[in-house]
């Protein structure tokens, strides 16, 4: 896997417990740099010193709505961010309070258990409203669809846990080696697919630990039905991450 460097920064307000400097370490090693804030204050501050590098804002989830209208004024608005590059992390909050973030334009949420991968995902999105080129690389959107991986005659279960109209990120016990042609065979959108692939790139010994054991493949040919229904498994899959999903 090429490791990706983010231009923009992703500023931090965390809460008290300090769960998001916790859940957040992931991103470090992932390539995004991040701008830590315990409180209003430090966050402002924080703000003004980088404000040509910051591109959105995660903030604990719980204390979204309490924060939103500070946050706001003294933050967003002077950084000129719009509210989509704000990222709500954490519990999922109520109903009513999830209506009055998106009524004030906030769009993306991300709420527990996520992976780390979910958390870059989700985080690059945001950063995407500043600068669309970084959401370039990341068109994979996180999944969980279970398939079965057939090779000569070799079938093995694994699941795909990011999809694109291109490819896919393929957790799997045993990778299969580089330039392996397979076929990974399932169900999207209830109806049975087989897509032949090539095996892209493969974790191994040297793979980061957050990294899960598997390999990446892109699709070799996809049928107009099959990617119309890939294209539908990606909007299922990216209302997850939606605050408020239609």
């Amino acid at each position: 896997m090429a490791e990706r460097v983010y231009e923009r920064s992703a500023l931090i307000l965390d809460g008290e417990d300090h769960r998001l400097a916790e859940i957040s370490a992931s991103l470090s090693v992932m390539g995004h740099t991040l701008l830590y804030a315990d409180d209003l204050d430090e966050l402002v501050a924080l703000a003004g010193e980088y404000r040509a590098q910051v591109g959105a804002l995660l903030l604990p989830a719980t204390r979204a709505t309490e924060w939103w209208p500070t946050v706001h004024k003294r933050v967003v608005e002077p950084l000129d961010l719009a509210p989509r590059a704000v990222l709500p992390v954490g519990e999922r909050i109520a109903a009513a309070d999830a209506e009055t973030l998106h009524r004030e334009g906030l769009r993306w949420a991300l709420w527990e258990p996520f992976t780390p991968w979910e958390l870059r995902f989700a985080a690059t999105m945001v950063l995407a409203v500043a600068d669309p080129n970084d959401l370039r690389l990341e068109t994979r959107v996180p999944c969980a669809v279970a398939v079965e991986v057939v090779s000569d005659s070799r079938k093995t279960p694994a699941q795909l846990t990011d999809l694109s109209t291109g490819g896919a990120c393929v957790q799997i016990a045993h990778p299969h080696a580089l330039d392996t042609v397979v076929v990974l065979r399932g169900t999207l959108g209830g109806r049975p697919v087989s897509l032949p692939a090539r095996v892209a790139w493969r974790s191994g010994p040297d793979s980061p630990s957050w990294c899960d054991r598997g390999m990446g493949v892109s699709f070799e040919r996809v049928e107009l039905g099959v990617l119309d229904l890939l294209r539908q498994e990606m909007q299922r899959a990216l209302d997850r991450f939606r605050l408020h999903a239609r």
